[in-house]
């Protein structure tokens, strides 16, 4: 079985048995040798027509003012054309209603040659509706002047109901994606991103459209980038599903340079295509987190109960597990001075000096102690130093 032939290969055929014909009709005009050449031109006709029975496409040839001066089966068969076709106006096929429009429509292109390409349905003899994809090719002569036209009309029914069905595939599985409450990331195997869910965007603070093309290490920190591409390349290598973040904390990166914990399970995909791609599934478990962190705040506390220790042990034991858990640089403890109505740093870690000499103590009635006292966070930064009565 032979290949199928492009449209290009097709029109050049075409053009090709066209003008061995004026060759020859020409040929015979010279040498007076009439009917010789009229019967090698019959037969050159025949093979011209067999050649484009053959061809799996709707082809036809025709006058500026739509005159059909040639006419294939199959393109007969689309219009119900019975008989010879050449001499009729496909025009007259057409919706009323549309006639008009397109008849000034190619007038401009008589006056302006071009190809042109083109989709519509057709109602066809049997009554049902096929998609056509055309390609119009203007024929000019020597002067450039629009002599006729060749149509070249491909059946993409069967083409248009495949992509009908990829796009419903495609519109379920980014329902499913946009369903889960994971982040979900889809890259090739060079690791460019190729699709994100809306969480993703959430997640991360990017627009789908920062993200889609740019290499996914931009959602890992920038330390971890060279550990992360020696990963990647391995997993690709060697595909296999992973989750990780589980057993061990693994961190991403915001766009705002915010450093979060997450577990991702990754797997890879092989397209009908060739192309292999990756699913990575992410899930910020910063809470979770932060649950192990106070359970374990839990546990150092109780073992304080039962321990001889003095207060200033009990004091760094809180400083550090409050310092830990809410994932600051430094911090102080303050207990309230009943007979001085004070609010006193009795325990600091990694404080400046200065720093500790202007925040050791706060009058009760002191805007700060108030905040405090009232149950509110307060904190500070080195450029609220001051000093305090």
């Amino acid at each position: 079985m032979g290949k199928n032939k492009t449209k290009a290969e097709i029109l050049i055929e075409l053009e090709q048995s066209q003008k061995r014909i004026a060759e020859l009709e020409s040929a015979s005009k010279r040498t007076g040798k009439r009917q010789s050449s009229e019967s090698t031109l019959h037969e050159t006709e025949e093979t011209y027509r067999a050649l484009v029975e053959t061809l799996n496409v709707s082809l036809c040839r025709w006058q500026p003012d739509t005159t059909l001066t040639f006419a294939n089966e199959k393109y007969k068969r689309i219009f119900g054309i019975q008989g010879d076709a050449v001499g009729q106006k496909w025009i007259d096929f057409l919706p009323e209603e549309v006639r008009e429009t397109t008849v000034a429509f190619y007038n401009e292109v008589t006056k302006d040659p071009r190809t042109i390409t083109y989709e519509h349905p057709v109602t066809t003899e049997d009554g049902s509706m096929r998609d056509y994809h055309w390609t119009d090719t203007p024929v000019l002569d020597a002067s450039g002047k629009v002599t006729g036209f060749y149509s070249v009309g491909i059946d993409i029914t069967e083409r248009k109901h495949a992509e009908t069905i990829l796009a419903e595939s495609d519109a379920r599985t980014r329902e499913l994606l946009e369903a889960t409450p994971d982040a979900i990331i889809i890259m090739d195997a060079e690791g460019k991103i190729q699709m994100v869910n809306a969480r993703t965007e959430v997640m991360f603070g990017y627009t789908t459209n920062e993200m889609v093309g740019a290499p996914v290490e931009i959602l890992v920190p920038e330390s971890l980038h060279g550990q992360h591409i020696k990963k990647r390349a391995e997993f690709m290598s060697q595909p296999y599903i992973l989750t990780a973040g589980v057993e061990r904390v693994i961190y991403a990166v915001r766009k705002t340079g915010e450093i979060f914990p997450v577990e991702i399970s990754i797997g890879n995909q092989k397209l009908m295509n060739g192309e292999t791609v990756v699913l990575c599934a992410i899930r910020d478990v910063t809470e979770r987190q932060r649950s192990k962190e106070l359970i374990t705040a839990q546990r150092d506390l109780a073992k304080m109960v039962n321990a001889e220790i003095t207060k200033e042990e009990i004091w760094q034991t809180c400083l550090s597990i409050a310092i830990r858990i809410s994932k600051m640089d430094s911090g102080g403890l303050y207990l309230f001075d009943g007979t001085s109505r004070t609010l006193d740093l009795v325990q600091h870690q990694g404080l400046k000096p200065e720093f500790v000499a202007a925040t050791a103590r706060f009058e009760e009635s002191s805007p700060s102690a108030q905040m405090v006292l009232g149950g509110k966070t307060l904190q500070f930064t080195e450029s609220d130093l001051r000093p305090y009565p």
